[in-house]
């Protein structure tokens, strides 16, 4: 009997401690103080009605490709910036196939300071693990991760213009390119939370 108490005891100490070290599970593929980054394989006019609607497409993608974290649109707008309201307290990860992963920036000074330094590498696959390169991204948020002043209206129509970033950039351009008519179709960044 005290045996199987002795047991009981292990085993609950493991599990609730989430691994055996101690430490929290890790989920999608990477550590709980860790993100992983994707670029939306659905492309959407600017006008998503406003951030909760953008997210739920993250979220939405993220789950049908098997993933368990909460994901957010890296998207600003004139009230609430993507630094305030993502984040990111380690690494930036994407994800090449289920099981290979490459480092894009190694804290929130790199990912938010683009302008000064570059990536390691490109934010340029989708949820699905396809390659993205040289595809647009909305995003009306500045390399600091700020606002870019140009973004549909914060999200609300097409008769407006928004900054755009593109997946084949390790500069500042990859969230902070140009701008476009929102009226185009372009896919958005989702980021784990």
């Amino acid at each position: 009997m005290k045996k199987l108490l002795l047991a009981t005891i292990i085993l609950i100490s493991l599990t609730s401690c989430g691994g055996p070290d101690g430490t929290a599970e890790d989920t999608d593929g990477l550590s709980p103080e860790n993100h992983r980054i994707f670029v939306s394989s659905a492309s959407y006019p600017g006008n998503f009605g406003n951030l909760t609607t953008a997210d739920l497409k993250c979220k939405g993608l993220a789950e049908l490709a098997g993933l368990t974290r909460k994901y957010k649109a890296i998207l600003s707008t004139s009230s609430e910036y993507a630094t305030n309201r993502l984040n990111f307290t380690g690494s930036l990860y994407i994800f090449t196939s289920a099981s290979e992963k490459l480092l894009v920036a190694a804290s929130i000074s790199d990912i938010w300071g683009a302008d000064t330094k570059s990536f390691l590498n490109k934010v340029n696959y989708d949820e699905n693990y396809t390659l993205t390169d040289g595809v647009k991204t909305w995003t009306g948020t500045d390399v600091n991760g700020g606002v870019a002043n140009d973004n549909c209206s914060n999200w609300t129509t097409t008769a407006a213009n928004s900054w755009y970033g593109e997946t084949d950039k390790l500069n500042d351009q990859w969230i902070e390119s140009n701008i476009a008519s929102c009226t185009n179709s372009y896919r958005i960044y989702c980021v784990s939370q």
